[in-house]
Formats: C-alpha cells, sequence, structure tokens
C-alpha cells in the first residue's frame, strides 16, 4: 500500500522538532551533559546556509530548514563541541584516503 507524502498543512514545520523523541531521550538521559547549549555540555551544532534560491524567501527558516534546503547547504558542523566541517571542507576525514580505499573495494568487488 503507498504511503501519501506528508503535506505542509498535516505537519507544520514548526511542530517538526517535537515530534522527535529528542524530548524523551534528554529525560532519560544525564541532562547535566546533555540537553541545553551551555558550557560544560556535549552539544551537536550544524550550520546551514540559507542564502540559496531553493531557500528563498526566507519567510520562516524552520520550514525552509525542513522543507526546502538541501545537505549541500550544511556549512559548517561541530559535534559534542569539536569541529568537524569547516565551510564545507571535512576536517576530521583524509578525503583522498578515503576515496582511495572506495576505488580499491570497487576493484575487489568487480573481481569477484
Amino acid at each position: 500500500q503507498p504511503t501519501r507524502p506528508v503535506s505542509r498543512l498535516m505537519f507544520p514545520a514548526s511542530q517538526f522538532p517535537q515530534c522527535h523523541f529528542v524530548h524523551e531521550m534528554v529525560g532519560a538521559l544525564a541532562q547535566d551533559q546533555i540537553g541545553s547549549l551551555v558550557i560544560g555540555k556535549q552539544a551537536d551544532v550544524v550550520a546551514v546556509d540559507l542564502s540559496a534560491l531553493e531557500t528563498q524567501p526566507l519567510y520562516d527558516p524552520v520550514s525552509q530548514l525542513v522543507y526546502a534546503a538541501g545537505r549541500h547547504q550544511v556549512s559548517d558542523v561541530w559535534v559534542a563541541g569539536r569541529r568537524l566541517l569547516q565551510e564545507r571542507e571535512l576536517l576530521s576525514v583524509d578525503q583522498r584516503q578515503v576515496l582511495q580505499s572506495a576505488q580499491e573495494w570497487d576493484l575487489r568487488l568487480k573481481e569477484q
């Protein structure tokens, strides 16, 4: 049975954060470590560039993030306070090494 696409009218973007289990997780886990952006707690933060054509005009930023923004608009990422992506460049991964490994696996798989 096919599923119906989610309509903006059925699912307002402003309700998106409440629909996830984040609040329940924070309550179940150590609130002294996660749950807010304060010194001493771990946090994951994502910066999204909303200046692209597909996210204009920017009337409702939450709606634009949920319904219009794409992964290519993520500019910076921090995980547990550690910056992993800066201006769309990975800082913790050697991209050449990953590509080389992927190409080697591609050859191995094709040989089988």
